[in-house]
């Protein structure tokens, strides 16, 4: 009689599953494997602490990929060695192409290879690190499906479109660090991404943004599901390497080499999840180019209070100060709208924004203008009112501005301004 045991596949779904711990069988893009050692003896996947295990010699294989082991170290090799220099230690060592592989769990705990019966064994969900494959479990037929992750041309800028929709992935910020966000597809360069492969690691791609050379990154490496989806210095870490899962409609998923869970779209911010069949998981990859845009010359704007007490900069100091209306550049301002409806204020000349000085909160404490950090204390509402001017209220300490004394604070009862464009 067969026992029954839970099988848990820490890969995509972490679904818990029925299975048989005798009769699993591996199947690599569609075809049964035979499970043997290098002496071509039985090497049978097993279930261990609810977690399956596959024999790496079966596999690599399978996959054309070469396989060696070294008894005097304890190691398997995957691939060519290359400058591979393993240690003899506790565990047995796997190295890739010349590098060395340390398999994680979902939790990122480290998990080893086992050796059961002479045969190098690894966790399921190793694998799909390993080799960069979608691996899946088959509950019905007790069955380890092993799958070839899409390729992408290295040579094209692609945009990223959330399928079924107009959505494309794009930066919410121009630096390194910005959250990713959707949006419309506007043409410009920082909504296009190229797809470049991971030396030595096939199947593995660094997603660069095409505007400002940033990888798409996991944030702090998380490997949790909700974790955000960043922009951030290119690098070497698994957090920026990716595979891509060819779905039957020719859309994509875009899985993670550290968390090995896919990318979604998620109120209008990109997290990677649990694995799951939904349309935000799903993204065609179109090529795509930046449109060109003839250079737009610049809208200044004026702020003055009714009684003609405009706001004025120093480009030599931090002052903001209220003097009387005139126009000149020192009273010209760029406001420039920014994610979830607020703006920057930024000084025409001098690169500086409008700021609540030393992030405070108090009624009545100054106003300067900074260089630009993209601060919540450089952020602005503006509140239109009956008659057309607005009351500017910061989203950093919901107090209003006020002219006070020749310089200008922020307030409960701020004042109402007037803007008009630049003659």
């Amino acid at each position: 009689m067969k026992r029954i045991v839970i099988l848990t596949l820490a890969l995509l779904l972490a679904l818990a599953v029925a299975a048989s711990a005798a009769g699993v069988t591996v199947e690599v893009n569609g075809s049964p494997i035979p499970t043997v050692d290098a002496n071509g003896a039985a090497a049978e996947p097993f279930i261990e602490d609810g977690t399956t295990y596959v024999p790496v010699r079966a596999v690599a294989t399978a996959l054309n990929t070469a396989v060696d082991w070294d008894n005097a170290t304890r190691t398997v090799f995957l691939g060519e060695r290359g400058e591979a220099a393993p240690e003899l230690g506790e565990n047995v060592n796997v190295f890739i192409n010349g590098k060395k592989f340390n398999p994680t769990d979902a939790n990122g705990k480290a998990v080893h290879p086992v050796i059961k019966d002479g045969a190098t064994y690894l966790p399921v969900r190793a694998i799909a690190q390993a080799f960069a494959r979608r691996v899946s479990w088959n509950g019905a037929s007790s069955t380890v499906i092993i799958e070839d992750t899409a390729r992408v041309d290295a040579d094209k800028t692609y945009k990223i479109v959330l399928n079924g929709a107009d959505s494309v992935i794009a930066p919410s910020g121009d630096g390194s660090g910005s959250a990713l966000v959707t949006e419309l597809f506007s043409g410009d360069e920082k909504q296009l991404w190229r797809f470049v492969p991971v030396p030595g690691e096939d199947g593995f791609y660094q997603i660069i943004n095409a505007a400002g050379g940033c990888a798409m990154d996991v944030n702090g490496a998380s490997r949790a599901a909700g974790a955000k989806i960043l922009q951030y210095n290119s690098g070497d870490g698994e957090n920026q390497k990716f595979m891509l899962y060819a779905l039957a409609d020719g859309a994509y998923k875009i899985v993670s080499k550290n968390s090995v869970l896919p990318i979604e779209a998620s109120a209008g911010e990109v997290r990677q999840n649990i694995d799951r069949d939904s349309p935000v998981q799903s993204w065609r990859l179109v090529p795509g180019e930046a449109v060109a845009k003839e250079p737009e010359a610049k809208e200044y704007k004026t702020l003055s209070t009714k009684a003609g007490a405009a706001l004025t900069y120093s480009a030599d100091s931090t002052d903001l100060a209220a003097e009387r209306l005139t126009g000149n550049e020192n009273q010209q301002w760029e406001l420039v709208p920014n994610a979830g409806g607020f703006y920057y204020i930024w000084t025409k000349n001098g690169g500086k924004s409008i700021d609540v000085a030393n992030n405070s909160t108090t009624d009545g404490d100054p106003l300067i203008t900074y260089e630009h950090s993209g601060d919540d204390n450089q952020r602005w509402n503006f509140e239109k009112q009956d008659d057309g001017a607005y009351k500017i209220k910061s989203v950093h300490s919901s107090l209003y501005m006020k002219v006070q004394d020749g310089g200008v604070v922020h307030s409960a009862d701020g004042d109402e301004f007037i803007i008009e464009d630049v003659k």
